[in-house]
């Protein structure tokens, strides 16, 4: 009888603290949206978006779906700014005391009309421009990550264009001398066009050596990709309603080309190998693009070679198909199982 009065007083309390945690999540303040063009409607990628006023201001730009997010806002007011070359900038003021929404969507200047792309070319273009005050930065280096792997320069005005030769998910990276990087995925569809604009910051990424050598491995591995492979946009990602990053990638949403889950997988952190850490633990939030392959997938060997020697891998949570040993001769698994998760963070 006493222990049935403690279990379930155990039980209750239990119960009582998974419903505060979840009312406390809930109720966490936050501010969302999506920026489009006014006219047309379409979703604007890298916008710059501000949240409060200096000193005390905070920033992200939109992604992929024109979508954006501040996580953890102290109740009070707010300035909204949304800020995108060529584009009037939108300004206003905001209550957050909870969760709240707040579309945008911005009216394009004449004088500054986009660089027109025929139709049945697949491209990605846009522009290349400062943060601060949005002027165009010429003989900027923009790379392409993904199947149609390269890069090419702005011109005089900041533009650029890629002809994509296969369609799918792609990362575009900006970057110039001091000014750092910026880094956007995106969706090239059949026979279409993405405009995207990549606005750089003064300060570069702490690292960013590191960070250029790993993009370089990942250029590299996306060309010679086999096909138990797959890579996956932010956009595809935030599709999922699942936690985790392991979650977002089983959902029916994204297509991992018959790629199975065993209980363990080698998880890289911007590149950078991850002993231990599961891919459950990463919010798809902070995420840019995740690349997933098999331990005949990577052909270029880049990720087996920088594993460390008999480290482990982290836990997935899904049932075990295969062993887990990991060796600097590569994953002792079947082709169709996943062996490498490579996950690049939204900076």
């Amino acid at each position: 009888m006493i222990c049935t009065r403690i279990c379930l007083l155990v039980v209750a309390f239990v119960t009582f603290a998974g419903m505060s945690a979840r009312v406390e999540s809930q109720s966490v303040p936050s501010v969302t949206g999506t920026v489009t063009d006014a006219a047309t409607g379409r979703k604007l990628i890298g916008v710059l978006i501000t949240l409060g006023a200096p000193p005390d201001t905070r920033a992200t730009r939109t992604d992929e779906s024109g979508s954006f997010e501040f996580r953890n806002i102290t109740v009070g007011n707010y300035a909204l700014s949304a800020r995108q070359i060529g584009y009037e900038a939108s300004t206003r003021s905001v209550r957050v005391s909870d969760q709240i929404t707040n579309d945008i969507a911005l009216t394009r200047l004449a004088a500054l009309d986009t660089l027109r792309v025929r139709g049945g070319r697949q491209r990605i273009y846009g522009v290349v421009a400062t943060a601060e005050g949005l002027q165009p930065i010429a003989n900027a280096t923009v790379q392409v990550l993904g199947t149609s792997a390269g890069q090419v320069t702005t011109d005089s005005t900041g533009r650029f264009s890629y002809n994509i030769q296969t369609p799918g998910a792609y990362m575009v990276r900006g970057k110039f001398k001091d000014r750092g990087v910026a880094t956007t995925s995106v969706t090239v569809q059949k026979e279409s066009s993405v405009e995207v604009a990549l606005l750089l910051d003064s300060a570069a990424l702490p690292g960013a050596n590191a960070l250029e050598m790993a993009y370089a491995e990942s250029r590299e591995r996306m060309i010679r990709r086999g096909m138990a492979s797959a890579f996956v946009s932010r956009a595809q990602l935030m599709e999922s309603k699942r936690p985790g990053v392991l979650g977002a990638l089983l959902a029916r949403t994204v297509n991992l080309n018959g790629l199975r889950f065993t209980d363990v997988a080698c998880v890289y952190l911007d590149g950078k190998p991850m002993p231990g850490l599961s891919a459950t633990t990463i919010n798809p939030a902070d995420v840019e693009a995740v690349e997933v392959y098999s331990s005949t997938g990577d052909r270029s060997r880049t990720l087996v070679a920088r594993w460390p020697r008999e480290a482990s891998c982290g836990d997935t949570g899904m049932s075990r198909l295969a062993p887990p040993r990991v060796s600097n001769s590569g994953r002792s698994a079947p082709s169709d199982i996943v062996a490498y998760i490579v996950i690049w963070l939204k900076h």
